[in-house]
C-alpha cells in the first residue's frame, strides 16, 4: 500500500483495486484502460521491465497480460512475477495455436485466466470482477 492509498484509507475513502495491463499494444492497452477506469484504478505499461518494477512495488492487484504473438517470450516472465508476487491474480490474453498446447498447460499453473483472442469483453469484465470481488 502507498502512501496515497493509506492516507485514504486513515480518512475512511474507499481506495480502488488496481489494475496493471501490459501489452506491446498502446491502443489496445488504451481500450482496455477505457474499460475498466470507472471502476478500477487502471495502470498501463508496454515496458517489461516497468511491468516487473510496478509488480515488485506492489502497486496492483491484478495484472492483464496481453501476450506477445509467440507465448513463449512471456512465460519466463509470468513466471518470475508470480514467484515474487504469489498473490497477484493474472489474466493472461493470448491467440491460440495448437504448437503452444504443452506450454499453455504451463502457463495455468502462473495465470488465474488464460483467454484467447479474439476477446469476448463480458467474459473479460466478468472475471476481472470475479477476480477481484467485485461481482
Amino acid at each position: 500500500m502507498n502512501l496515497k492509498e493509506f492516507a485514504k484509507r486513515s480518512n475512511g475513502e474507499e481506495v480502488k483495486k488496481r489494475i496493471l495491463i501490459y501489452s506491446q499494444d498502446k491502443d489496445f492497452s488504451a481500450s482496455l484502460t477505457l474499460l475498466f477506469e470507472d471502476e478500477y484504478d487502471v495502470i498501463s505499461t508496454s515496458s517489461l521491465s516497468e511491468l516487473v518494477e510496478k509488480v515488485k512495488s506492489r502497486q496492483a492487484d491484478l495484472l492483464i497480460a496481453d501476450s506477445p504473438s509467440r507465448m513463449r517470450e512471456i512465460y519466463r516472465d509470468i513466471e518470475d512475477i508470480k514467484k515474487q508476487e504469489p498473490s497477484l491474480h493474472v489474466v493472461l490474453l493470448s491467440v491460440y495455436r495448437s504448437e503452444n498446447k504443452d506450454l499453455e498447460i504451463n502457463f495455468r499453473l502462473f495465470v488465474d485466466t488464460l483467454i484467447y483472442k479474439p476477446i469476448d469483453i463480458t467474459q473479460l469484465s466478468r472475471t476481472v470482477r470475479s477476480l477481484l470481488g467485485n461481482q
